[in-house]
């Protein structure tokens, strides 16, 4: 009779680490925000995918930051925005200014629309929800800064330097002095551009 073989124990192949959805790392992160819908609309490639409205930041996340508006946008788009505020403005306007951002003007985020709202255009990154716009802060110390409209050279240096900071987070970052359309706010949006997608535009 053969003698046993002794076969070596072979490791069950590793389970893949499941990736938390997009909404479970929004509330990990401490944003306030509610699961919504954009609804029916005139143009079909208005769609939004895992559309969220944003209401602020969570103050227990040290990071009490109203959203007045509201915005509609992407998960994907409201994790990268949260994350660009969490990780460069927070801290820049403290450099700045030695105070906290208390509240964003956005817009509504998601707008069914041509780009610049020119007829014919093809339809913008806001029309997808990949789109957040900043026209206004307002800050712990009363201060207030209306984009596009600095009341000195303090100001119009950090208008730089954040929507500088925003190309390493999105794709577009468009401001004052970018062309006629985004005098009074910065555009920052993940729609993919170039040949793999991932080109950047910042002006």
């Amino acid at each position: 009779m053969p003698a046993p073989v002794n076969t070596p124990a072979v490791a069950p192949p590793p389970v893949a680490a499941i990736e938390p959805s997009c909404q479970a790392q929004l509330k990990a992160a401490g944003v306030i925000f509610e699961p919504t819908g954009v609804g029916p609309q005139p143009e079909p490639l208005c769609v939004v995918a895992d559309a969220v409205k944003l209401t602020g930041l969570d103050p227990a996340s040290g990071l009490p930051i109203d959203f007045p508006d509201r915005p509609t946008l992407a998960c994907a788009t409201a994790l990268v925005f949260t994350d660009y505020l969490r990780t460069l403005l927070v801290p820049l306007t403290r450099g700045v200014f030695g105070t906290a951002v208390t509240a964003i003007g956005t817009g509504p985020g998601f707008e069914c629309r041509t780009r610049d709202h020119i007829p014919g255009a093809k339809i913008s990154a806001h029309g997808q929800g990949l789109a957040v716009d900043i026209a206004d802060l307002a800050f712990a110390n009363g201060r207030h800064l209306a984009i596009g409209n600095p009341k000195d050279e303090t100001e119009r240096d950090f208008d730089r330097a954040a929507r500088a900071g925003g190309c390493g987070f999105f794709h577009t970052a468009l401001g004052p002095g970018a062309d006629s359309f985004h005098e009074t706010h910065w555009h920052f949006d993940l729609q993919p551009r170039g040949a793999k997608g991932n080109a950047k535009i910042c002006q």
